[in-house]
């Protein structure tokens, strides 16, 4: 069996996942804005309809307390559920902000990972993004000659330079 193994780098047995191609590694690394924002819209639309429901049926529940007969006299009535109403507005009140900050904390989130991943990050890091003389970005030294004029992209402006 000598001589019939795969190649296996080393990475691959201690990388969290594992990319056939850096097309297929960038696809994984970088967020998809558009799901991430759909998703938001979504909380949200779902945040809408769970309060709506709660006031609907607080709504229904004070409808049912008014046709009933103690209400003939309705201040006996709220001494004796005070306590319960309190309660009810405590509780739809914690739950609304609780929905306020777990949509807020997922928003800032997103905008982390916006932030993290973004082209001036990278360059602030000490990268730099090579264009040659049309304004193309150079990804291999076979794309340039020797004396092409070249634009180096890096953190606080441009670098003009000549390849060597």
């Amino acid at each position: 069996a000598i001589g019939h193994e795969n190649d296996r780098p080393l990475l691959d047995e201690v990388a969290d996942l594992r990319a056939s191609t850096p097309t297929d590694a960038a696809k994984r690394v970088v967020p998809d804005v558009a799901a991430d924002l759909a998703e938001i819209d979504q909380l949200r639309a779902r945040g809408r309809q769970i309060v709506t429901t709660a006031i609907t049926n607080q709504i229904d529940r004070i409808r049912q307390l008014a046709s009933r007969p103690v209400m003939a006299s309705p201040l006996a009535y709220l001494e004796r559920h005070e306590n319960d109403l309190a309660n009810l507005a405590y509780r739809g009140s914690t739950f609304v902000d609780s929905l306020v900050h777990q949509t807020t904390d997922r928003l800032h989130g997103i905008i982390g990972k916006l932030r993290t991943l973004s082209p001036q990050k990278t360059l602030d890091r000490g990268y730099a993004i090579v264009r040659n003389a049309a304004g193309v970005v150079v990804t291999s030294t076979t794309s340039v000659s020797t004396g092409d004029p070249l634009t180096l992209r890096v953190a606080d402006g441009d670098i003009a330079t000549t390849v060597n």
